[in-house]
């Protein structure tokens, strides 16, 4: 316990009546020196979770947006398609009825419907995941953010404990025993934590796109379903726009008989 045996050091340096005067400032200026390490160690930690968290948001911000172009092509190729099969059964059609553009008009409505659903719930799925990780990346900036106040007041505490008790032995190891304690326990817990949250956050990204992706896929997928059920159902409308025309002649051929 590297932190202990220095506070001990100082302690008995500081009250020893037989040190020399010089060794005590040389034992002092050895904790100054640790604990100016230590807050240098903070804030090379600090710039380094910086450099990550741009690199994270950077990367969320990209594979997001790439996963979303990808989704809204894809479904509207889907509408694309769709409108083909309805365009086609219009161009068979000789003189469509009411019964077959009422029949038409509901399909190109249930496509809307469907795609308009997919891409709704596809986007936030997605969003979901970059929410997930822009929680960790804030949880990230917050530490960053505290080890370097804490790194400063190290160097504050410090310098102040050298201004206050400069002619007195005990006061000033205790105060700089103290402030080395507090920074090598409490640096070392936020520079395991900030390697902690950059390493899971390193492998999150490296899985994000294809979770986004899942996500999209899944609803396109669904959408390829159900308007697979509405190519189906525009045959019916080929099919009314028969029985239709069957009626309209029938119904003429009544008339003319009358007459």
């Amino acid at each position: 316990m590297k932190h202990l045996a220095v506070f001990l050091l100082l302690l008995a340096a500081a009250s020893s009546s037989a040190s020399p005067q010089g060794s005590r400032w040389e034992v002092f200026t050895n904790v100054r020196v640790l604990i100016e390490d230590l807050v240098a160690n903070l804030r090379s930690a600090a710039d380094q979770a910086g450099t990550a968290i741009q690199t994270f948001e950077n990367g969320l911000i990209q594979q997001g947006a790439l996963v979303r172009e990808k989704l809204l092509a894809d479904l509207e190729n889907l509408r694309i398609q769709v409108e083909a099969n309805i365009q086609g059964v219009v161009d068979k059609l000789s003189v469509p009825g009411t019964v077959v553009m009422q029949c038409i008009d509901e399909s190109r409505k249930n496509t809307d419907a469907v795609i308009n659903l997919a891409r709704s719930n596809a986007i936030a799925c997605t969003d979901a995941r970059i929410t997930d990780i822009s929680s960790q990346i804030e949880d990230l900036k917050n530490l960053t953010s505290f080890s370097t106040n804490f790194a400063n007041a190290a160097i504050a505490d410090m310098q102040e404990c050298t201004a206050n008790n400069s002619n007195n032995f005990l006061s000033l190891g205790v105060c700089l025993g103290t402030v080395a304690l507090r920074a090598q326990v409490t640096g070392a817990l936020l520079l395991t934590q900030s390697a902690t949250s950059i390493g899971r956050l390193t492998l999150k990204m490296g899985t994000i796109t294809t979770a986004m992706e899942i996500c999209a896929g899944r609803e396109v997928v669904t959408a390829g379903i159900a308007i697979g059920k509405i190519i189906v159902q525009i045959g019916t409308c080929s099919a009314s726009s028969f029985y239709e025309n069957m009626n309209n002649s029938t119904n003429t051929a009544n008339n003319t008989t009358v007459s």
